[in-house]
């Protein structure tokens, strides 16, 4: 069985956010069907179904050491880097295909 949110990330230590490069290596990596989208220190995919969009913050939150990711927001679901308090998702925001990555 899958778990969407089952993927977190535990790093003392984060690099200054590089949006520009997450958002480049997301462009790479997604499908065209997936579009990705960079304002300042967020980055937005519009992903064409759920399953699409938690694999989108999958991945960003698979690099947030490389890429120095705060938060990501997906399925009515969020999680914050926090350290050395374990980062865990919670509930919040609204259910939907769109992503929401906060770098800074």
């Amino acid at each position: 069985a899958r778990s969407p949110a089952g993927l977190t990330c535990a790093t003392p230590d984060l690099p200054a956010g590089d949006a520009a490069a997450l958002a480049a290596a997301l462009t790479k990596t997604l499908p065209s069907t997936s579009a990705v989208t960079r304002a300042s220190d967020k980055i937005t995919v519009s992903a064409p179904n759920a399953r699409a969009a938690w694999s989108a913050a999958a991945i960003a939150l698979a690099h947030t050491e490389t890429y120095g990711v705060r938060g990501v927001d997906v399925g009515g679901r969020s999680w914050r880097h926090s350290w050395p308090l374990p980062s865990a998702w919670s509930d919040g925001g609204t259910a939907s295909t769109k992503v929401t990555i906060s770098l800074a």
